[in-house]
């Protein structure tokens, strides 16, 4: 007995040995996460096929009759690539957005692209549960997008800065930074609801429930907002009401946040832009609707 009783610790601290060998890093998480089917597959279609999308959406929009747009040059198919990758976060397809912002890289896109294809990963990596990453990922970007100089940064560089950087302060539930980007927004996409959409947001997380409530329903009656976020918006006004106590207010506005800054970003934009921006929400709906893609 006394022999036994002396081999169970070392029995014990084994398995507690294999348990922690058997786990792996962070590094080797994503690795394995880039070797997945969905990744490889992914990227591989999309590295191929986005430019020539992009030009096949062009030529339907041609064919429709509608105005001819200038040409789709490859800072649009940067943009795009920043687009698709924040929509398939919105979809919760982490695999889908690293391939995009990994592509980012792949292809030479400017600093400015590379800062905030960084930025998307660092909010790619907290979702995984990898901070070590999350957090230097996150540095990196940092350092890219403080050496662009002012003039590089056009509408459309802006709006993809703001998306990733304002995307990056949800996931950490910074909301005072999230507030940020929200108010950068609403000036480069002349949107200024997106700002109001933020500041409601913040009363929730200050515990101004009737303030919030209160800029709620006025952001679902201002014809301004775009239709679907103004029904999101009403659908969540009785529940925040009848469960002030228990509902996330504040998870339930980030939500609405995210869908507002998409809806925006999708539908307010001109010239090569909109080519873009309609292509890129055509492949977003793809992502919400298919049930087939093996994660």
């Amino acid at each position: 007995m006394k022999k036994l009783n002396l081999l169970l610790p070392a029995m014990m601290a084994g398995c507690f040995l294999m348990m922690a060998c058997s786990k792996k890093s962070e590094t080797e998480q994503l690795a394995d996460m880039r070797d997945s089917f969905t990744y490889s597959n992914y990227s591989l279609l999309s590295e191929n096929g986005l430019a020539l999308g992009l030009k096949a959406y062009q030529q339907g929009v041609k064919i429709s009759g509608a105005e001819q747009m200038p040409a789709i040059t490859q800072n649009e198919v940067c943009v795009a690539r920043t687009l698709l990758a924040y929509g398939a976060l919105i979809a919760d397809k982490n695999k889908i957005a690293l391939a995009e912002s990994d592509l980012i890289d792949k292809e030479n896109c400017d600093v400015f692209m590379r800062g905030a294809a960084g930025s998307l990963r660092g909010v790619i990596f907290h979702r995984e549960k990898w901070p070590t990453l999350a957090e230097k990922e996150t540095h990196q970007s940092q350092n890219l997008l403080a050496s662009v100089s002012d003039k590089e940064t056009a509408d459309t560089q802006l709006m993809a800065l703001h998306l990733a950087l304002g995307s990056n302060a949800v996931m950490k539930k910074d909301y005072e930074r999230a507030q940020i980007h929200a108010d950068a927004l609403a000036l480069v996409m002349e949107a200024p609801w997106l700002g109001k959409l933020a500041q409601a947001t913040l009363h929730f997380k200050e515990g101004k429930v009737t303030d919030g409530i209160r800029d709620v329903k006025r952001l679902s009656e201002d014809p301004s907002v775009p239709a679907e976020v103004r029904a999101e918006l009403t659908k969540g006004i009785q529940e925040i009401e009848a469960k002030t106590g228990n509902v996330d207010a504040p998870a339930f506005m980030m939500r609405v946040l995210i869908r507002g800054v998409w809806d925006i970003a999708t539908e307010k934009s001109s010239g090569a832009l909109s080519q873009v921006s309609g292509f890129v929400k055509s492949q977003v709906n793809d992502f919400t609707k298919d049930e087939k893609i093996a994660e």
